[in-house]
């Protein structure tokens, strides 16, 4: 037998309300960091047919923490490795995201300092980066 006593049904309403209360503020925040465009997951694949993983994240104003995923790095003797680094928005152009990155083998452990810039394309939703050599790599949301 269940002697437990109920919350009057007004406790109960007062619940809910306050619950969805909290719901709907954090959703603001969320909102806002709908408004960054590079915040969220991407991937892309490379000339050499590699598949590469990037996720960027980080507060609306940054700085934004950046890992990206490649299965196979020429500088890790094409081996798998793995890239992290911060980035921030450019302050003349917030489709500009400037990042100091550091790639590091999975195998040998080798790492390498290196700095790239991500694009933003409105149009397309899709996001550019380029090598030192010029080659251009096409980042599109995962999911979508």
């Amino acid at each position: 037998m269940n002697t437990r006593r109920q919350k009057p049904i007004f406790l109960r309403i007062l619940t809910i309300i306050f619950i969805l209360g909290m719901a709907f503020a954090f959703s603001g925040g969320a909102e806002a960091y709908a408004r960054i465009p590079f915040i969220g997951n991407w991937y892309a694949v490379d000339a050499d047919g590699s598949y590469m993983l990037l996720n960027i994240g980080g507060p609306p104003d940054g700085p934004f923490r950046i890992t990206w995923v490649d299965d196979y790095m020429t500088f890790c003797a094409g081996e798998a490795g793995i890239i992290r680094g911060m980035g921030t928005l450019n302050e003349l152009n917030a489709n500009l995201l400037e990042a100091d990155l550091v790639a590091e083998c999975f195998t040998s452990g080798d790492s390498l300092a290196f700095q790239m810039t991500f694009r933003y394309h409105p149009l397309t939703r899709t996001l550019s980066s380029q090598y030192e050599n010029g080659r251009v790599i096409i980042w599109r949301r995962s999911g979508v």
